[in-house]
């Protein structure tokens, strides 16, 4: 047994390939695995078993994985630690190639902005292909603040872009932008400019605008004739308040020639057409046999209530009227009132006058003085004379209101200098007596004067009465001064 494991020993040193071998592996591995080499192949050797194969050189190292290198069986410690083995492909599969990172364009949001604000200096010119139609749109959606913001400057500016691109639409509410200082300075000579652009491509209202233009010299020479030219031209296109123009104009004769018959016929179409003042005075027209028509006082009163369910002050007064007197319809005092209040309350001034007449007489509703001098003073400040006579009147006897002598004499003279007869012969008195006034003769003479000049009949036997205790020189005063139409003496 001896002998034998010292022949194991000696085959050892004599052949170092086993052994730098199991060194090599401890180097890559670690000595365990060396030894544990060893004492296999001494357990191998001493069984008999044959270690040539074991020995050889291709057995020696195992096969390497595929595109790794094999260590090195070298002990020079040069190469230590051994090189990093480089990485490779998979089999068949190319390495990619090497890009230079690419940062990604930031995503900027596009600020929120109107449909087509369409930068109005681009988009809203005369050469943009943006079509017109949609430019005058889109001025009604910057007028109304629907969708955009309100602007008006922007509105305006899409409308004149489309009426430079020929909409009559357009064109048309451009001068009514300019006429009424929206989105620009009032400016009529350009509103006339641009509703002449669109009537002349027979644009109705533009047509009629441009007719009011004219009749009342409004951004053009005042040209009645040129008037009643557009007027006819927006008529014939059915433009209801034309038509009544139209009727004005042949009516008065402005314009064109007198003709109350064709008055009559464009005054039909309008009130046919439901234009309320039409209506009226197509009444008128019943009421006065003129046109034409025959006196007609039912068909008249049937023309005043449509103007007057219209609430349209002045047929509400005629209706008024015609109830009062039976005129057309049976006599009615009440519902005369009723309608001359509905006319009264939207300050028509004849309705107002008659309200307070029926108040103060009680012709329809109760009596009350206080009432009727409501309604004095109410036409009396819109300045009918009349009015104002019978207001004076109340405050100098204390008539549904307070005596006040001052506002007394005061009233007189307001209704006295519009030529009422009744009001001057009251002033007269009124300086005569010192009511309300300081006492002088010599104007009160003078307004004796003018209210003989406006028929008052009791004023010419007071003014010669009044003459005989005035000296000449104050006769002759007052004579100069009664031909101002408001006499006065300034004391200085």
């Amino acid at each position: 047994m001896l002998f034998l494991l010292r022949k194991i020993w000696l085959y050892l040193f004599e052949n170092m390939t086993l052994g730098g071998w199991c060194m090599g592996i401890g180097y890559i591995k670690n000595g365990a695995a060396a030894c544990a080499v060893l004492l296999y192949s001494m357990s191998v050797f001493a069984q008999g078993v044959d270690l040539a194969p074991l020995l050889s050189e291709q057995s020696v190292m195992p096969p390497m994985p595929p595109n790794i290198e094999a260590p090195t069986t070298s002990r020079r410690v040069r190469d230590w630690p051994p090189t990093r083995p480089k990485l490779s492909a998979p089999d068949n599969e190319p390495l990619p190639a090497l890009q230079e990172e690419v940062t990604p364009p930031a995503i900027v949001q596009a600020e929120a902005e109107p449909p087509v604000p369409l930068t109005i200096a681009q988009q809203c010119s005369k050469e943009s292909t943006v079509d017109a139609g949609e430019l005058y749109k889109l001025g009604w959606r910057y007028y109304n603040g629907a969708v955009v913001a309100k602007d008006d400057v922007q509105a305006l500016g899409c409308w004149e872009a489309a009426g430079e691109k020929g909409n009559s639409d357009a064109q048309y509410i451009a001068g009514v932008a300019y006429d009424n200082a929206i989105g620009a300075e009032k400016n009529p000579e350009t509103a006339v400019k641009w509703w002449l652009l669109a009537a002349q491509q027979g644009n109705a209202k533009a047509q009629y605008n441009l007719a009011m233009a004219y009749s009342n010299g409004a951004g053009v020479d005042k040209n009645d004739a040129a008037a009643f030219e557009w007027y006819m031209k927006a008529a014939e296109l059915e433009v209801v308040a034309a038509q009544y123009n139209v009727g004005a104009s042949y009516q008065s004769g402005i314009g064109t020639t007198k003709n109350e018959t064709e008055a009559v016929h464009w005054w039909r179409k309008a009130a046919d057409a439901g234009n309320m003042q039409a209506q009226y005075h197509l009444g008128m027209a019943y009421d006065n046999a003129s046109g034409g028509l025959s006196h007609d006082p039912a068909m008249a009163v049937q023309w005043y209530r449509k103007a007057a369910d219209q609430s349209y002050p002045p047929a509400q007064y005629n209706l008024a009227a015609s109830f009062q007197q039976g005129s057309g319809v049976e006599k009615d005092a009440a519902e005369a009132v009723r309608w001359y209040r509905k006319a009264a309350e939207q300050w028509y001034m004849k309705a107002q006058y008659n309200l307070a007449t029926a108040y103060s007489t009680g012709d329809g509703v109760d009596l009350d003085n206080r009432q009727a001098v409501v309604w004095y003073r109410k036409a009396a400040s819109q300045g009918m004379p009349k009015a104002q006579y019978y207001l004076a009147q109340a405050y100098q006897h204390g008539i549904g209101v307070k005596v006040d002598k001052v506002k007394a004499s005061r009233w007189y003279r307001k209704a006295a200098e519009q030529d009422d007869g009744d009001a001057r012969f009251a002033l007269a008195m009124c300086y005569h007596a010192g009511f309300g006034i300081e006492k002088d003769d010599v104007l009160a003479y003078a307004w004796l004067n003018l209210a003989v000049e406006s028929g008052n009949s009791k004023a010419a036997e007071m003014r010669n009465k009044l003459e005989t205790t005035m000296k000449r020189r104050d006769v002759i005063e007052a004579q100069r001064l009664s031909h101002d139409k408001a006499p006065r003496r300034w004391l200085f």
